[in-house]
């Protein structure tokens, strides 16, 4: 919608809330002071344009803040060289776009078209912590931004912030409102912002105007004019979201929630459980240094203890770091909860721990700038003592580091969540089909006998795909998928070549349950020399393994792949040919009937292998990437494989391979092979064999892990595809023989007649538009994530 600036009028102007909940008529405690608006901003009246009846509820919502100059030409830049609106999200995937400008377009499609994830879990990142903790100035200096701070509460309900780097500075601001009454979103547009300072005041007016008028109901006049005093005592949480999507030039690339400082309130409590107890969300910490000690009993640190106890998805920030000592003289109890030397609050934040220096409230009133507050952190941090920490620590603290930790964990969440959104869309879809079929449209009586054989082809083939999924061809492809893929893993083996010639050994595969013949085998004197060949010349305690890992790890994904491409063909040659014998079986003898219902089938068919294939690739590149590469080797039960398979390969060394007669028992337990000197013994020290115990179990561990979770999701993937292709024979068979282009004049007229429940006919159109959005949205997360080749 598009508006002129006009000059505001001198009366007091409506709140946007009020409008959207029987529109009260007790002026909004804001109506004080109207006339203080930032400089260079206007408010706006309403534009004209046509609502539909479910926005009737907001037509006198759309007052806006404005700045008075036009946006500059070049603020159609975006993400690439366009400033692309979330409301502009339809083909938004481009063949150029990079990686990680696909994650994020993504994203925004999902915030436009979910704008609450009560339905759709986008990852997000939400920022706890006490009043007055500096959540707002954390954020303030992570967007390099001037946000709405106060000593009191600056933040009466979440505040959602979408920063995207690209183009001249734009913001977005729009106000989310929850209709209880249906469980809908209403989005009502607050103002678009071109300059940066205007953006203090902007969100000040914003959190304001979000803040709700239910409590208003039922109050009589005298109690309603008490909530418009000074000392209002106007309840001061919302649930409502003040939406912010931040275009510029330097902006990091992440979303977060700004949220109410814990102070004990119950409502805060629930509102901060609300958003931090979803397992897609990061939480971002907030504690004050400086001051007093963090404790058990800080209603934040219990909120992360109960919602994270692992602190598997949490990130701490340390506040004031300039008013924190790091002289080991004097050193603050803060030094030793970073460098987790203590752990007085129960919490070891996976995110890590990260001390930064942001503005204070004095340094806001003298007008300090953000930059001249990041230039005193760098100095800070570059002092003898903090350099110390940091050295111990191993990483580098401040504003901009903390800011590129979290655009590589928002990143690694959106990629993460890929498979739970894809899934939850196909889920909403059935669920529409399944409404959609239980209240359908009026048909033309003309397409019933249509009808009939559509229903009767679905009954028969939802029949024998049952059947061959559960105990013929179709599971037979399955069992044979990952019995492929397995074989494909190598052997590792903790002797050379020569000593296994005419011998037998204990197998890593064997023990696992996978044996097979013919196995590729990888010798330990062949990775002996690799480690030699990766180790640095300048550290030789450095071996480059993850150089080692990586190159098997691609050479035989690359073979995984080969074989898992195979299976869709298969698997899907196995349907056609179900589907050809169920056509024949309805439609008799009656040929061109037969090859019409086979015809209408194939494209849907050929979408489904497509989606499979790029499915496959998708897996390839999560797969063909090691666990301890991607720093996630440290979990539990990876080093316990780690550690069993380690031990597993000190004794097949030990032992070395047998006669088969020794295990026969028709000789002495000492076999040649252990009793005699082994050549690795001469050639490599008992250090470097234990090197190389380790990396056979790394890449013994990484290798099967990765195949036997590669092949049972890929497989039980296709397997679901051919599930969902049978529920969408049906639709696809009606639009195919063209029974739903009755004539729409008369549907409608007929329609009208015999289906008189107007509110079934609308949520039919709702539930249609619905699944075709869905539909696009699975089509452009498909595109995000395909392998780039």
């Amino acid at each position: 919608m598009h508006t002129s600036p006009l000059t505001p009028s001198t009366g007091p102007r409506l709140g946007l809330a009020p409008t959207l909940l029987n529109e009260p008529t007790t002026p909004t405690p804001l109506d004080k002071g109207r006339s203080r608006h930032p400089s260079g901003m206007q408010l706006l009246t309403p534009a004209s344009s046509q609502r539909s009846m479910n926005d009737a509820l907001s037509r006198r919502a759309s007052q806006r803040i404005n700045a008075t100059s036009r946006p500059p030409a070049s603020s159609s830049l975006g993400t690439n060289g366009t400033n692309t609106d979330l409301n502009d999200a339809t083909g938004i995937i481009n063949a150029q776009d990079d990686g990680m400008t696909k994650y994020f377009k993504i994203q925004d499609m999902l915030i436009k078209h979910y704008p609450r994830d009560a339905r759709v879990p986008y990852p997000t990142i939400c920022t706890l912590g006490g009043q007055s903790a500096g959540k707002s100035s954390v954020l303030s200096a992570l967007l390099n931004i001037d946000l709405w701070c106060a000593e009191g509460m600056a933040t009466h309900g979440p505040t959602r912030i979408a920063s995207r780097r690209g183009g001249s500075f734009k913001a977005t601001i729009s106000i989310i409102i929850a209709d209880l009454r249906n469980e809908r979103t209403k989005i009502v547009d607050f103002g678009e912002i071109y300059d940066e300072k205007d953006m203090v005041e902007a969100m000040h007016l914003a959190g304001e105007e979000a803040r709700p008028w239910s409590q208003l109901h039922g109050m009589s006049e005298r109690e309603r004019a008490q909530y418009t005093d000074e000392a209002s005592r106007w309840t001061p949480i919302t649930e409502n979201v003040v939406s912010v999507v931040i275009f510029g030039p330097n902006q990091p690339q992440f979303d977060i929630y700004d949220m109410p400082g814990t102070n004990g309130d119950q409502r805060i409590k629930r509102l901060a459980s609300k958003y931090i107890s979803k397992q897609h969300n990061i939480i971002l910490l907030c504690l004050p240094g400086g001051g007093r000690d963090a404790s058990l009993d800080d209603p934040e640190v219990q909120l992360v203890r109960e919602h994270d106890p692992t602190g598997s998805r949490t990130l701490a920030v340390i506040t004031r770091a300039d008013e924190t000592s790091a002289d080991p003289e004097d050193r603050s109890t803060w030094i030793s909860y970073i460098l987790g030397e203590s752990d007085t609050l129960g919490i070891t934040p996976a995110g890590g721990i990260w001390p930064v220096q942001c503005r204070s409230r004095k340094q806001r009133r003298m007008q300090v700038t953000l930059s001249e507050v990041r230039a005193q952190e760098e100095a800070l941090f570059a002092e003898p003592d903090w350099e110390a920490v940091q050295a111990q620590a191993g990483r580098r603290y401040g504003t901009a580091a903390l800011a590129t930790r979290l655009e590589t964990l928002f990143a690694a969440k959106i990629q993460e969540n890929y498979l739970a959104i894809r899934q939850i869309l196909r889920e909403s879809n059935q669920g529409n089909f399944d409404w959609l079929h239980e209240h359908p449209a009026i048909e033309d009586p003309i397409a019933t006998l249509h009808d009939d054989i559509i229903q009767a082809f679905t009954d028969n083939l939802n029949r024998e795909m049952h059947r061959s999924n559960t105990s013929a061809k179709l599971y037979d492809l399955h069992a044979q998928l990952e019995k492929t893929i397995m074989a494909a893993v190598p052997e590792l083996l903790a002797f050379t070549e020569d000593e296994a010639d005419g011998r037998v050994w204990t197998s890593f595969f064997d023990k696992e349950g996978h044996a097979v013949q013919g196995r590729d085998a990888i010798y330990m004197d062949t990775l002996l020399e690799l480690i030699k060949n990766n180790t640095s010349k300048r550290d030789p305690t450095y071996v480059n393994t993850h150089e080692i890992i990586q190159d098997h790890l691609q050479a035989y994904c690359a073979r995984w792949k080969t074989a898992a491409l195979d299976h869709p063909e298969a698997l899907w040659g196995e349907v056609v040919n179900l589907q050809t014998k169920v056509a024949g079986w309805v439609c008799g003898d009656n040929k061109a009937l037969t090859q019409k219902v086979l015809d209408i089938l194939d494209p849907l068919a050929s979408t489904f292998v497509n989606d499979t294939r790029d499915f496959i690739s998708v897996m390839h590149k999560v797969h063909s990437a090691s666990p301890w590469h991607l720093k996630l080797g440290n979990h539990p039960l990876i080093r316990k494989a780690h550690q069993d398979t380690t031990d597993h390969f000190r004794r097949q060394y030990s032992t070395g391979p047998r006669k088969e007669s020794d295990l026969l028992g028709l000789t002495s337990p000492r076999t040649p092979t252990s009793a005699a000197a082994r050549p690795l013994d001469e050639m490599y020290t008992p250090h470097e064999r234990e090197k190389c115990f380790q990396l056979q179990s790394t890449l013994a561990t990484t290798l099967f892990g990765n195949a036997a979770e590669f092949s049972s999701v890929v497989g039980q993937f296709a397997q679901l595809q051919v599930l969902e292709y049978v529920k969408q024979v049906s639709r696809t068979l009606r639009k195919g023989m063209r029974l739903e282009e009755v004539q729409e004049d008369v549907y409608t007229r007929v329609s009208n007649w015999l289906e008189t429940d107007k509110s079934t006919r609308k949520e039919r159109k709702r539930r249609l538009e619905e699944v075709e959005q869905n539909m696009e949205l699975e089509r452009q997360l498909t595109l995000a994530f395909a392998d780039d080749e």
